[in-house]
């Protein structure tokens, strides 16, 4: 008899050892859910107080008003260990308050512009294909994104989503490695895919009968055809250069604070070149931010920044061949 109650009673205890990692599990979850829509929440409000701030001098442009961040805390429930300072009676640039291992900057991929006189465009280009692992030319072959590179679109589209509210308008490459990246940033609740302009003026340099061809392949073969340098073959870079100095023309009357442009490695490139970027050994690399700023008042581009990729993490991105980017 004592036996058969032991055994009962042993039972039990895994029966209620069960019911409480279930449950815990589910706090667990509950807790991942509450921290997902926290952060898109902090970054999204931190947008708004921003555009409430746009009339600050320019040296106080970059503060962050956090009031409402930390009401949404507070009703969440969630404690965060980072500290509030005052400086000049101001709260501080938020990123400057975000806590790392590594005492990294922690920055928004996109920082909106807010003044009705200049327009943002944000050049995202489009996420990997097996053709850029590969180091095959591809121009203005249709290639498709491989699964590193819709891991990518993914990444970016999240990065983007708590700013779509703010864009204006998107425009992309017609190729199908920009529409998938593309279709990856408009999934997201906040922007409408009917604001995408499909259009082959942001396309790659057309390379002609190379496409298709390995790097090392394509030198060989216009070695034995005669010419000086592969990119003999196609647009050539005179004619692509022309391509990209219209539509730098055309972006001048573009109308919109804020617009996100999808395109590909080589046009990104040769737009910052003709826009006066002096480091000649950059790399865009799939689906890094690019920012630029037109003044209407004084007609100039300025250039924000370059390849931001931290949304895809720490680590160090290496390029195996300087030949295709």
């Amino acid at each position: 008899m004592s036996g058969h109650v032991a055994q009962s009673g042993f039972g039990a205890e895994q029966q209620d050892l069960k019911t409480e990692i279930e449950a815990s599990i589910r706090v667990l979850f509950n807790i991942v859910a509450n921290l997902r829509f926290l952060c898109h929440k902090i970054i999204s409000e931190i947008s708004h107080a921003r555009t409430r701030v746009s009339g600050c001098p320019p040296k106080q442009r970059d503060y962050y008003y956090v009031a409402v961040s930390a009401g949404i805390l507070y009703n969440s429930k969630v404690l965060l260990s980072f500290k509030f300072e005052q400086f000049n009676h101001r709260i501080i640039p938020l990123r400057n308050l975000v806590s790392t291992t590594d005492n990294s900057i922690t920055t928004p991929i996109m920082e909106l512009n807010t003044n009705p006189e200049k327009t943002r465009f944000f050049f995202i280009r489009h996420g990997q294909t097996d053709h850029n692992k590969a180091k095959i030319l591809q121009g203005h072959l249709d290639t498709s994104l491989n699964e590193e590179g819709q891991l990518q679109a993914k990444t970016i589209g999240s990065a983007v989503s708590p700013f779509l509210a703010s864009i204006d308008h998107i425009y992309s490459s017609d190729l199908q490695r920009c529409q998938q990246t593309t279709a990856a940033i408009v999934a997201h609740e906040g922007y409408s895919a009917k604001d995408v302009t499909y259009d082959s003026k942001f396309r790659e340099r057309f390379m002609g009968e190379i496409q298709g061809m390995h790097v090392d392949q394509a030198v060989e073969y216009a070695e034995a055809q005669g010419k000086s340098h592969y990119k003999e073959f196609g647009e050539l870079p005179h004619a692509f250069n022309d391509r990209i100095l219209k539509l730098i023309e055309e972006l001048k009357h573009v109308k919109g604070k804020n617009i996100i442009v999808v395109s590909h490695g080589g046009f990104i490139r040769a737009l910052l070149k003709n826009l006066g970027f002096q480091n000649t050994d950059f790399i865009v690399y799939n689906t890094s931010v690019t920012a630029v700023e037109f003044d209407h008042q004084s007609g100039k581009f300025e250039i924000l920044k370059v390849g931001d990729t931290s949304h895809l993490g720490e680590g160090e991105f290496k390029v195996a061949d300087y030949r295709v980017r």
